[in-house]
Parts: structure tokens; sequence; C-alpha cells
């Protein structure tokens, strides 16, 4: 039973599927939209020149030229800022108003480094792993499992 177990385990496709790069800047792409509509974007060319400075300085050197990294300004008094997978960087009015170049540079480096290693896709794709253990251990539990006799059912 436990060699059924290994099988369907060690044959799942799913499994050891990884995400593309193409897939992942999807993924990216639909939550940018979603966080776009809840906060909005604040096109202050000052704010925005400077974001982009520092951030297309950034990308350049950051290692992942597979991806065209994309950064935003959200129109938010939160300070704060978040990367989504594939690129899509966002750092708050907030936050742009609020620190100098020099710590906009730190923030985003922080927030590229979550891209370039791809925190959010390995994150997901181990949660996907440890559903197909869960599911194939259930299934492999209940053949095991002892039937009920006919003697034994009321």
């Amino acid at each position: 039973m436990w060699i059924r177990l290994f099988l369907v385990v060690l044959l799942s496709g799913a499994l050891w599927a990884e995400v593309s790069t193409q897939q992942e800047v999807a993924l990216g792409r639909s939550a940018a939209q979603k966080i776009e509509g809840q906060y909005g974007i604040d096109n202050s060319p000052d704010l925005n020149r400077r974001l982009q400075t520092i951030g297309q300085a950034l990308s350049r050197v950051a290692g992942r030229n597979d991806i065209q990294f994309q950064f935003k300004v959200l129109a938010s008094d939160e300070f704060n800022a978040m990367a989504l997978p594939g690129g899509f960087v966002y750092a708050t009015r907030s936050l742009m108003r609020g620190m100098s170049d020099g710590e906009i540079a730190f923030v985003l480096g922080h927030e590229l480094s979550h891209v370039v290693q791809r925190h959010s896709i390995r994150q997901m794709e181990n949660s996907w792993r440890v559903w197909w253990i869960r599911c194939s251990t259930v299934a492999s539990v209940r053949q095991m499992s002892p039937r009920p006799t006919d003697w034994e059912r009321p």
C-alpha cells in the first residue's frame, strides 16, 4: 500500500510542476489590477519620476532580466511598499513623500528581492505540493482501511 502512495505522489505532474515566468507575470498582473482598483494610482509627476528613477536603477542590477519591472505610486496615505509576482512594484504616496531617495532605494531593494527570489511563487508551489501529498495520503488511507463485512453492517 505504501508503494502505491509513493507512486501516486511521485507520478503526480502537478506535484512537481513549477510556475513559469509567463504564468508568474499573469498572476502578478491580475493581483496588480485588484491593488490598483482598491487604492488607485497617484499620477503626480514628481513622485513617479523619483520612483521610476530609483526603481529602474535597482531593477537593472536585480538579476531578473526575464521580466520587466513596473513601478507605480499608490494613492494611499499608508506608509508602505509592496511587490507582486512578475515585477509589479508599488510605493505609497505617503512613503514617497516621507523618505529620502536612499531610504526609498533600501525599501525598493527589499521589495525587489521578493520578486527576484520568487517568494510568492515558491510559497504557492509548496502549498500545491502539500495539498497533493495530503490528498494522496487520504486516498491511500481510505484504500487501506478495513471495510465492514456484510455481518458487521446494521
